[in-house]
This record gives structure tokens, sequence and C-alpha cells, in this order.
């Protein structure tokens, strides 16, 4: 069974009776159907979703690497309580990825979270 970190190769090796760029184009059309599934929900206000797309953003999946698209995505999250959203922030701020690095406010954000009980919020801490 394939993980998530098999790469295709480009080899002309098979994948059933299909050739394996066959399969990786299927694959590539099903990530782009997630992610616009994904967008229609974090639109929807799903903070999950929301997540998932910052995420998306701030690691370069799928989409063009955006760190400011990533914050947006979980300060609408953070809006609604969830303690992830809120930690991301924090590491944004953490490392100076698209903000001015401020370890104060990453403190802030990492103890949000950490009072939603974020486990890896308190290890940021």
């Amino acid at each position: 069974m394939p993980t998530d970190t098999d790469v295709d190769t480009g080899t002309s090796s098979c994948v059933g009776n299909k050739p394996q760029s066959y399969a990786a184009q299927i694959s590539t059309t099903a990530i782009y159907q997630d992610f616009a599934q994904t967008s229609a929900s974090a639109a929807l206000g799903d903070k999950d979703a929301q997540i998932a797309l910052g995420d998306m953003y701030r690691e370069g999946k799928v989409v063009q690497q955006d760190y400011q698209a990533a914050m947006g995505w979980y300060l609408r999250a953070a809006e609604q309580g969830d303690a992830i959203g809120l930690r991301r922030i924090g590491y944004l701020y953490d490392l100076g990825l698209g903000v001015a690095q401020d370890r104060s406010k990453a403190m802030e954000w990492y103890r949000k979270s950490a009072d939603l009980g974020n486990a890896q919020a308190h290890c940021n801490i």
C-alpha cells in the first residue's frame, strides 16, 4: 500500500496496467480536488479546513508557499478558539515567517493555545 512518502521516480514501472506517470496524474488530480474542497470548507468557516489550508500555504504543498496566507487562515481558526490555530500563529511569530520575528508575540499565542490544553504549545513555551 502506498504511503505519503512514496515518490514518483519517473520510471516506466507500472501500477496495474497503467504506466506510473498515469497513476501520478490521477494522484495530482486528487490533490487538487482535495485542495478545492478544503478551500471551500475553510471559506465556510470549518476551522479544521482552515488549519489544513494554512498548513498547505505554510509548507508550500499544492500551492506556492505563502506565510501571510497561512497566517490569515490560522487567524480565522484562532478567532473560533482553535488551539492549533493559536499555536501555529505563535510558530510564525517565533520564526519570523511572513511576519517580523517577535518572540514576545509568539509566547502570547503559545500561552493562549496552552490555556486551551494544547500540549505542543506547552512544549513551545
